[in-house]
């Protein structure tokens, strides 16, 4: 490449020739192209100029980033020398470590060695007696397998024999059950029975009761005439003494007759009462109860008929 004159050459070469005589007049148009050039030029340089402090600013931008990634990057490897040094470190006391459990575990093979020398001896011994014993539980089991046979077919005969037993039980409980029925109804008859013959023995005896008590009244009434029809004599007829003295005896037999008729009748109370009492055991057993009504006895009213004959 033509080495390109400089701005200064340039602009001295445009100013003489416009100095020179008869060149204003022809020369115009050549000075008109030189200062298109110059401008040119000029913005050329000032381009490259602009571009030129553009890189140096971008280039020293880069340097400094440059510098501070090797000042991290140089951290950074101080820090990894130490990690890797202490790692070494401790790497190197593991090997330590590791060769001298490798040592205690070659020790302690070549002892598990030795060892395993007798017990595979004792264990020789133990496989022959253990065959030995397999031998014998064999011969066992056998023995064994014909006393199960000869135990299940007991069994299968106990069995069959509890069958049979079961179905006559549940027979014999069918036969109670029935029984217990009929018993139940048959002591359900009886004791509506018994509670109708104590009904009726409470009427009967309710019924005695209100003829004695009809039966003392008319004494009562009786004894107040006798008492009149005395006080009356008395006033009437003093010397009829032995009279009233016949006449109080027989009122002193008539009060001992009522006396006797009241223990009479506490005496039927007590054997209804001990009657009642039979009934219910009897409602309770299983014997046969008799009618209470045919064995019962009128209650006896003669004295008390004799009193009344007697004062009539």
């Amino acid at each position: 490449m033509a080495s390109m004159p400089a701005p200064g050459e340039m602009m001295q070469a445009s100013s003489f020739s416009s100095l020179q005589p008869g060149g204003a007049g022809g020369g115009s148009d050549s000075q008109l192209d030189l200062d298109v050039t110059v401008l040119a030029f000029a913005q050329w340089v000032s381009e490259m100029k602009t571009r030129q402090q553009n890189s140096q600013h971008q280039m020293q931008a880069e340097m400094s980033i440059i510098r501070n990634a090797i000042s991290a990057n140089n951290t950074d490897l101080a820090d990894f020398k130490r990690h890797s040094a202490a790692i070494q470190q401790q790497m190197q006391s593991e090997i330590g470590e590791i060769r001298e459990s490798l040592s205690s575990v070659f020790m302690e093979i070549t002892a598990a060695v030795r060892n395993n020398a007798a017990a595979d001896q004792d264990i020789k011994l133990k496989i022959q007696s253990l065959n030995e014993q397999a031998v014998r539980n064999e011969t066992a089991f056998a023995q064994l397998a014909d006393a199960a046979d000869q135990s299940q077919s007991k069994l299968r005969n106990a069995v069959q024999e509890m069958q049979l037993s079961s179905e006559r039980m549940h027979e014999d409980l069918k036969g109670l059950n029935r029984f217990t029925e009929n018993l139940e109804g048959s002591l359900v008859e009886r004791s509506d029975r018994i509670a109708m013959e104590l009904e009726q023995i409470g009427q009967d005896q309710h019924v005695q009761l209100e003829r004695r008590k009809e039966h003392l009244k008319k004494m009562v009434g009786d004894v107040m005439l006798i008492g009149e029809s005395l006080q009356n004599l008395v006033a009437d007829f003093g010397e009829q003494k032995k009279g009233t003295a016949e006449a109080q005896s027989r009122l002193q037999s008539s009060l001992f007759v009522l006396d006797q008729a009241k223990e009479k009748e506490s005496a039927l109370r007590r054997t209804a009462a001990n009657m009642q009492a039979g009934l219910q055991a009897q409602s309770m057993s299983t014997v046969p109860t008799v009618p209470v009504q045919a064995n019962m006895r009128p209650m006896p009213t003669t004295g008390i008929v004799t009193t009344q004959q007697m004062y009539r």
